[in-house]
């Protein structure tokens, strides 16, 4: 395993032998995203291999439906640290990312300062796909529930909770229809997908070049930090009550609860 760090210490970015598949399903509508890494070189002698200055990758979610880069941000010039690891044994190495010569000299705050920003927007980005991909996983351990329980006494008092959770979730997940499409097909963006299309990924675009950073992009920032706070609330309050509601009925008729992945 190679593992490249910070000044700081944190790992960014991780690099395995093993090969990753890439996720066709995730690029679609004009979605540009990040291809997988190609694996480690294993065999024995020297071997090199490059970085290519990006943090690690997003997490992936399905039906990305945007039309803006979902490419990961690159770092920026200072020192970092190669990892490389094997059988419990690594050894280390720092390096220098040199800024490019050929452009005007940008201080280090300034680079300290654009770097901050995209860290959040990309933390944040992540946080919104786990999200979405937890609300799915759920979604669908409800319904394999009710199905696997049909015959179950007291099975109807449940299916009627566990639809009005599940009408819940559907609700906080398609947050704004596409207009309605020719010959009769039907698109949507999901509350996470819309959000960092039109927002998210839009603004690390913008913020994803040479400092500084815009007093209007962080003004941005703090507007969609604050939208999305309010929309991770809304599922969490779902989750506490409906989903709290179906696991105590769950409970009292000898049923295994339904887990947050």
């Amino acid at each position: 395993m190679l593992e490249i760090l910070n000044s700081r210490g944190s790992v960014i970015r991780t690099f395995t032998s093993t090969p990753v598949e890439e996720e066709k399903e995730i690029l679609v509508k004009g979605v540009r995203g990040d291809r997988p890494a190609p694996p480690l070189p294993v065999d024995a002698g020297l071997n090199s291999y490059v970085w290519d200055l990006k943090v690690e990758r997003l997490t992936p979610v399905s039906n990305a439906i945007r039309y803006v880069s979902a490419e990961a941000y690159r770092v920026a010039p200072g020192i970092y640290t190669a990892r490389l690891s094997q059988n419990g044994k690594s050894v280390t190495q720092k390096f220098d990312v040199l800024a490019d010569p050929r452009r005007a000299p940008i201080s280090a705050k300034a680079w300290a300062h654009q770097q901050q920003l995209l860290a959040n927007v990309w933390r944040d980005v992540n946080e919104v796909h786990k999200a979405a991909n937890s609300t799915r996983l759920l979604t669908s351990q409800i319904e394999q529930l009710i199905e696997q329980n049909k015959d179950h006494l007291g099975i109807e008092a449940i299916t009627k909770r566990a639809d009005a959770l599940l009408a819940d979730l559907a609700a906080w997940e398609i947050h704004e229809p596409q207009a309605e499409l020719p010959d009769g097909v039907q698109d949507y963006v999901s509350v996470p997908n819309r959000l960092l299309s039109t927002q998210y990924l839009y603004l690390k675009s913008a913020v994803d070049q040479d400092p500084p950073v815009t007093v209007g992009s962080e003004a941005r920032y703090a507007e969609i930090s604050k939208e999305w706070a309010s929309i991770k609330s809304d599922l969490n309050r779902i989750l506490d009550s409906d989903l709290s509601k179906l696991n105590q009925l769950l409970r009292e008729t000898g049923i295994d609860e339904v887990k947050v992945p």
